[in-house]
């Protein structure tokens, strides 16, 4: 088990009132991605499943109870969290058109579905379409999706500009797979020694 991050930790608004009173699945965030000058308007947080969850952040804003695990890809805002998280991971990554890492950006989406298979896991950057989008995406794929069709869930589950930065979509499209092959070869080859 990883100890909470100490940023993660901030204290409640004690009137109940602004960021620390709002429904992050409910709080609609509004604005126009830099990539391809695309619009957006999307819940600060979206429930992909019972145990996975994608999303921004706003400084303060509460954790939902539910949520055990949490990786943070935009560590300048964090939530107001509870008492039962189990882990959090917190990780510079920008949304940028460069290439990210591949090793990264899979190393996250493994440990994003180890968190999953846990409890459920929150994956968030600042708004929740890029950086957060990539993480969740290759997780899909190395947990059984396709390329394409990880990609359209997300859109059709959050937002139509998640992964509007066409290079994070270029790398799903183009390497997630690839992961996911090395995932099963390394499983084969467990099982047969």
């Amino acid at each position: 088990m990883v100890t909470p991050l100490p940023e993660l930790w901030t204290p409640p608004d004690a009137r109940g009132t602004g960021v620390a009173a709002i429904d992050p699945y409910t709080h609609i965030t509004r604005g126009v991605a830099v990539h391809g000058d695309t619009p957006f308007a999307c819940p600060l947080l979206t429930q992909l499943d019972d145990r996975l969850a994608i999303g921004g952040c706003l400084h303060g804003a509460p954790l939902p109870e539910h949520v055990r695990h949490v990786v943070s890809l935009y560590p300048w805002e964090t939530y107001r969290a509870h008492s039962y998280v189990a882990s959090a991971l917190s990780v510079v990554m920008y949304d940028a058109v460069v290439h990210v890492g591949a090793a990264r950006v899979i190393a996250l989406a493994r440990w994003v579905n180890a968190c999953r298979a846990d409890a459920s896991t929150l994956v968030h950057c600042q708004t929740g379409l890029n950086r957060s989008g990539l993480v969740v995406a290759v997780a899909l794929v190395l947990d059984g999706y396709e390329p394409a069709a990880a990609i359209d869930y997300l859109r059709a589950a959050r937002c139509s500009a998640v992964l509007c930065n066409r290079s994070f979509e270029s790398f799903v499209l183009e390497h997630a797979a690839a992961a996911r092959g090395e995932d099963a070869q390394a499983t084969r080859e467990r099982v047969a020694s």
